[in-house]
């Protein structure tokens, strides 16, 4: 059951997929955010321009086939997390993500060195010292 159509976040607006992962004005903070980190970490010269389209479909193509997937990746827990806070009806924040960012990182590495891939995890993400 919901208490109502509005937005968790803004009590603003009809929450609809497009609102709730991009146009919200609780939203669009945490989306700027990450495109600074995103291209302050990968040092893209032209820098990565987020859009609802590569959000949604987590295609971002930076030429680079490991960046992207990285970039990608990083858009996808983007969105677990904003899912997250709507049923914590807390507003995401970048600081959160980061710390949420990096505890995936560390599973990620641990499930590598089980499987003694550790040499390609940390080629994957040597450019995100989070």
């Amino acid at each position: 059951m919901i208490e109502s159509s509005l937005c968790d976040f803004c009590n603003s607006s009809t929450e609809s997929n497009i609102h709730l992962f991009w146009e919200c004005s609780n939203i669009q903070p945490f989306w700027c955010e990450i495109t600074r980190f995103l291209n302050e970490i990968l040092n893209i010269s032209d820098g990565i321009a987020l859009t609802y389209q590569s959000i949604s479909f987590c295609n971002v193509d930076i030429n680079n086939t490991i960046k992207s997937n990285c970039a990608n990746y990083i858009i996808l827990l983007g969105k677990y997390f904003i899912f997250k806070n709507k049923y914590q009806k807390t507003i995401p924040n970048f600081h959160e993500f980061r710390y949420y960012l990096n505890h995936n990182l560390n599973l990620e590495g641990i499930i590598a060195e089980m499987k003694g891939k550790t040499d390609a995890h940390q080629n994957k993400w040597n450019n995100f010292t989070t």
